[in-house]
């Protein structure tokens, strides 16, 4: 049985499809785009891909390609540094805990937490 064939704009490719064309192509796309001419006598450039049950020609240009793939290496960068941000817990050093220490002490010092001292409170 013949593969489906679809011709399709990057934009409208499906996640796991945009996933597995940069998978086959880690270099980027722009060095192998074809160009061919549509059924309304237009020149295209488009990268061609195969699934399994599909032979797919991603339409884009060759500027296309390259912002795709920049889009694409700022999105992974943007979440490494999420992940690598929320992945290790605050350690505090003995500076840290000692000022946290200085800080609750100087809170329990602090003669308005519960509201200003009386007359009789007061030191001469």
């Amino acid at each position: 049985m013949a593969k489906k064939r679809i011709v399709k704009d990057y934009i409208d490719l499906p996640p796991e499809v945009r996933l597995a064309l940069r998978k086959q192509y880690p270099d980027g796309y722009s060095e192998n785009l074809i160009k061919f001419t549509n059924a309304k006598g237009k020149k295209v450039s488009a990268l061609p891909f195969e699934t399994a049950d599909i032979y797919y020609l991603v339409r884009m240009t060759v500027e296309e390609a390259i912002q795709i793939v920049e889009d694409a290496e700022e999105e992974e960068a943007f979440e490494e540094e999420e992940f690598e941000e929320t992945k290790a817990p605050l350690v505090m050093d003995d500076s840290m805990k000692e000022e946290m220490a200085k800080q609750e002490q100087e809170e329990e010092l602090d003669p308005y937490q519960d509201g200003p001292l009386k007359e009789e409170e007061m030191e001469d």
